[in-house]
């Protein structure tokens, strides 16, 4: 009898045992089935020198690259997916959700190395659909000798400010991912190219607040009241008749 116990006993640990195994399994192949990537909208791209250190701001003709956040990938990969990767350049402003690219994007220009090539359309790694290679030659110049002018680039008159990055498109063409930052073309005559660029929108000069201002005005105010009730005073002192003698 107590052998029949134990024998049930141990029956019963196993089929729990055996009911952890199966949930656990279940449960690893429902974590397999996920997709590998989520789309990324406006991420951050980060200008940068060749050597990848961050870069502010240069001429013309200055050399730079494009850094992504770690293992950047798009929604899926060319291999398989028909997915591409692609650079862009529009008016700040523009919704880069809606350029759509084939062989250039539909809207804009977009960036170029130091002859000219546009960058686009690029393979993704395979299987990940990770965004690999990106140049470190990277020019604006080149822009003007592909058909943009000057005039265009600083489109505010002395100035433009542009969005610009990376972006993957599927096989239709249509945007899903992309990673972005913003560049400032600004004029300069001691370029050869009549232009240089920093990152960012140009600096504006910073409002005073009202609370700030205040003080000083009132104290302006309360001065030049001083000031008018000591003139009055004192004309009337010049003014005022001697006394006559008796």
């Amino acid at each position: 009898m107590a052998a029949g116990r134990a024998i049930r006993a141990i029956s019963r640990g196993g089929v729990r045992r055996l009911a952890v195994g199966v949930v656990l399994q279940g449960t690893a192949l429902s974590v397999c089935v996920l997709p590998a990537n989520a789309a990324t909208l406006n991420g951050t791209a980060t200008i940068t020198d060749p050597s990848l250190s961050p870069l502010a701001s240069g001429g013309s003709t200055t050399e730079f690259s494009l850094a992504l956040p770690a293992n950047a990938a798009c929604s899926g990969d060319t291999a398989t997916g028909g997915y591409h990767v692609y650079s862009y350049l529009v008016e700040q402003g523009t919704a880069v959700t809606g350029i759509t690219f084939t062989t250039h994007p539909s809207v804009g220009i977009g960036l170029v190395n130091n002859t000219g090539v546009y960058y686009g359309p690029v393979n993704t790694a395979i299987t990940t659909g990770q965004i690999i290679g990106i140049p470190s030659n990277f020019e604006w110049a080149p822009l003007l000798t592909d058909g943009e002018s000057l005039s265009s680039l600083l489109y505010s008159g002395g100035s433009g400010v542009w969005e610009t990055g990376l972006a993957c498109a599927n096989s239709s063409g249509v945007l899903t991912d992309y990673w972005n930052t913003e560049v400032t073309f600004t004029a300069s005559g001691s370029d050869p190219d009549g232009f240089v660029w920093s990152v960012g929108p140009p600096a504006s000069t910073p409002e005073v607040p009202l609370p700030a201002v205040l003080p000083v005005v009132g104290a302006a105010l309360l001065a030049g009241g001083v000031w008018t009730w000591r003139r009055r005073d004192a004309r009337k002192v010049v003014v005022a008749p001697e006394p006559t003698g008796s």
